[in-house]
Protein backbone atom coordinates (compact mmCIF):
# COMPACT_ATOMS: atom_id res chain seq x y z
CA UNK A 1 0.00 0.00 0.00
CA UNK A 2 1.30 3.46 -0.91
CA UNK A 3 1.88 5.59 2.21
CA UNK A 4 1.83 9.35 2.50
CA UNK A 5 5.38 10.69 2.67
CA UNK A 6 4.86 12.12 6.16
CA UNK A 7 4.16 8.60 7.44
CA UNK A 8 7.38 7.03 6.14
CA UNK A 9 9.16 7.40 9.48
CA UNK A 10 6.34 5.75 11.37
CA UNK A 11 6.04 3.00 8.79
CA UNK A 12 9.75 2.35 9.16
CA UNK A 13 9.31 2.26 12.95
CA UNK A 14 6.62 -0.40 12.57
CA UNK A 15 8.98 -2.46 10.44
CA UNK A 16 11.69 -2.13 13.11
CA UNK A 17 9.15 -3.29 15.68
CA UNK A 18 8.47 -6.42 13.66
CA UNK A 19 12.21 -7.06 13.33
CA UNK A 20 12.56 -6.60 17.09
CA UNK A 21 9.83 -9.20 17.72
CA UNK A 22 11.43 -11.61 15.27
CA UNK A 23 14.80 -11.26 17.01
CA UNK A 24 13.23 -11.93 20.40
CA UNK A 25 11.48 -15.01 19.04
CA UNK A 26 14.76 -16.30 17.58
CA UNK A 27 16.56 -15.54 20.84
CA UNK A 28 14.06 -17.58 22.80
CA UNK A 29 14.31 -20.45 20.30
CA UNK A 30 18.11 -20.40 20.68
CA UNK A 31 17.85 -20.36 24.49
CA UNK A 32 19.55 -16.99 24.78
CA UNK A 33 19.87 -15.94 28.42
CA UNK A 34 16.64 -14.29 29.56
CA UNK A 35 18.42 -11.30 31.10
CA UNK A 36 20.09 -10.58 27.77
CA UNK A 37 16.71 -10.63 26.03
CA UNK A 38 15.27 -8.47 28.79
CA UNK A 39 18.06 -5.90 28.42
CA UNK A 40 17.62 -5.87 24.64
CA UNK A 41 13.86 -5.39 25.06
CA UNK A 42 14.26 -2.53 27.49
CA UNK A 43 16.87 -0.90 25.25
CA UNK A 44 14.47 -1.10 22.28
CA UNK A 45 11.69 0.34 24.42
CA UNK A 46 13.84 3.29 25.48
CA UNK A 47 15.44 4.03 22.11
CA UNK A 48 12.56 3.34 19.72
CA UNK A 49 9.13 2.41 21.02
CA UNK A 50 8.63 5.07 23.66
CA UNK A 51 9.35 7.90 21.21
CA UNK A 52 7.23 6.22 18.52
CA UNK A 53 4.25 6.01 20.90
CA UNK A 54 4.63 9.67 21.83
CA UNK A 55 4.59 10.71 18.15
CA UNK A 56 1.53 8.58 17.39
CA UNK A 57 -0.36 9.93 20.38
CA UNK A 58 0.63 13.55 19.74
CA UNK A 59 0.27 13.77 15.97
CA UNK A 60 -1.88 10.91 14.71
CA UNK A 61 -4.64 10.49 17.25
CA UNK A 62 -6.81 13.02 15.40
CA UNK A 63 -6.99 10.56 12.49
CA UNK A 64 -9.08 8.23 14.63
CA UNK A 65 -11.60 10.89 15.71
CA UNK A 66 -14.33 9.41 13.52
CA UNK A 67 -13.65 5.91 14.87
CA UNK A 68 -13.53 6.07 18.66
CA UNK A 69 -12.91 2.32 18.87
CA UNK A 70 -9.57 2.85 17.09
CA UNK A 71 -8.64 5.66 19.47
CA UNK A 72 -9.48 3.40 22.38
CA UNK A 73 -7.51 0.49 20.89
CA UNK A 74 -4.42 2.62 20.22
CA UNK A 75 -4.37 4.16 23.68
CA UNK A 76 -5.14 0.85 25.40
CA UNK A 77 -2.39 -1.04 23.55
CA UNK A 78 0.13 1.71 24.24
CA UNK A 79 -0.81 1.76 27.94
CA UNK A 80 -0.51 -2.03 28.19
CA UNK A 81 2.92 -2.07 26.59
CA UNK A 82 4.13 0.89 28.67
CA UNK A 83 3.00 -0.88 31.84
CA UNK A 84 4.76 -4.10 30.84
CA UNK A 85 8.04 -2.38 30.03
CA UNK A 86 7.97 -0.25 33.16
CA UNK A 87 7.07 -3.27 35.30
CA UNK A 88 9.82 -5.43 33.81
CA UNK A 89 12.66 -2.91 33.95
CA UNK A 90 13.48 -3.73 37.57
Amino acid sequence: MKRASYLHGLTSDHHHGLVFCSRLKKGVAKNIEINRLKEYSYWFWQTDLLHHFEIEEKYLLFLTDTKPELTHQLLTEHAQLKALFEEKKT
